[in-house]
């Protein structure tokens, strides 16, 4: 476990993750594993004691994640939840009053030459409040972000009308995580600039392990 949170603190330390959440993740997660023990029934197999963890379901990246898993631990069961409620499902929020949540602009362009690019980003914040700041970042010429650098270098447009929300996540220490992993995921078609996002998804398996 110690050699596991050691990989853990030096990937997320490495891709600029703030000191704070570092902790608050793995402190977090050891608990969540310490309880899940001691809670949950094991089943003896003629390869060992099988351990079962809840973790959060991500669309498209939940094959990837068993795969990994099973071919690192077969010991390892994922039991994957949703975060929808019935009142998310017959109350809808308006797109841009919405928070918690990873989200995806496409890069519109310019006349004669097509991008077909994505930014994936994440806020606690209202939707609305965060795109007004990637507006102004632009109108503004700060390179505050990588969607911000992309359209001032390249002169293309960010099509903020047509954001996409991906993913919604109340806890910040899962939402960061799920960002990355929806990088990953795109890596072909994102603008973002962090790198060495496959060591965050092998930090997601070594949680489990």
């Amino acid at each position: 476990m110690e050699t596991n949170i050691g990989k853990i603190k030096k990937i997320l330390a490495s891709n600029n993750y703030p000191h704070h959440l570092v902790q608050s993740l793995i402190v977090q997660k050891v608990t969540e594993i310490n309880k899940d023990q001691n809670k949950m029934p094991t089943t003896k197999t003629t390869d060992g004691t099988k351990r079962y963890h809840s973790v959060t379901y991500i669309p498209k990246f939940h094959q990837q994640l068993d795969h990994e898993i099973t071919t690192n631990n077969r010991n390892i069961k994922l039991a994957y939840r949703t975060n929808s409620t019935l009142s998310s499902i017959f109350t809808p929020i308006k797109l841009h009053q919405q928070n918690n949540e990873v989200y995806e602009i496409p890069c519109i362009g310019k006349e004669n030459e097509d991008c077909n690019k994505v930014y994936i980003g994440t806020t606690k914040r209202a939707l609305g409040v965060r795109l007004s700041e990637h507006e102004a970042d632009i109108k503004e010429k700060k390179n505050s972000t990588a969607l911000a650098q992309h359209v001032l270098t390249s002169g293309h447009t960010a099509d903020l009308a047509n954001v996409r929300i991906l993913d919604k996540e109340k806890r910040e220490r899962v939402r960061y995580p799920i960002e990355s992993l929806r990088i990953l995921q795109k890596r072909e078609k994102t603008i973002n600039q962090k790198e060495d996002t496959e060591d965050i998804a092998a930090a997601y398996i070594y949680l489990f392990i």
